[in-house]
């Protein structure tokens, strides 16, 4: 009897480890409606353009451009503009000042006034002739 209810306990015991194995720390979940880093990249006729914007929420935020030519390389920008509003027309876009870090590659930290859905506009020169701009709409979340 002995040996059977130390073989049932030893059984308990592996099999509550192996869940424990397989559930993430509770540190580790986001929570519903916690704003998190958004990536995405868009495209021209000209150029690819990865953003990276962190954490995506009412007030500051880091945002990170990176500038790739139609075959995946990266594009040098000889001059890179920015600018932002809300979707629902409510205030004037702003402008996104951007610090060019590499020839494919600019920083900015906006700054969004309020959450909801906003466009971000996007205009890169690659030479005096050549430009385009890309858009994207992108969730603002409370911080």
């Amino acid at each position: 009897r002995s040996i059977l209810a130390e073989l049932a306990i030893t059984g308990v015991v592996l099999a509550v480890a192996a869940a424990l194995v397989q559930t993430p720390p509770a540190r580790s979940a986001t929570p519903t409606g916690v704003a998190q880093p958004y990536s995405v990249t868009m495209g021209s006729d000209l150029y690819r353009l990865r953003m990276d914007l962190d954490p995506a929420a009412v007030g500051g935020n880091s945002m990170h451009l990176y500038a790739y030519d139609l075959n995946g390389q990266p594009q040098a920008v000889v001059e890179w503009r920015a600018t932002a509003a809300p979707v629902d027309g409510g205030i004037d876009p702003l402008d996104i000042p951007m610090l060019p870090i590499t020839a494919d590659h600019a920083v900015a930290e906006p700054t969004f006034p309020s959450a909801g859905v906003w466009e971000l506009k996007f205009t890169l020169r690659l030479s005096e002739t050549d430009q385009a701009t890309v858009t994207q709409r992108v969730t603002i979340k409370e911080g």
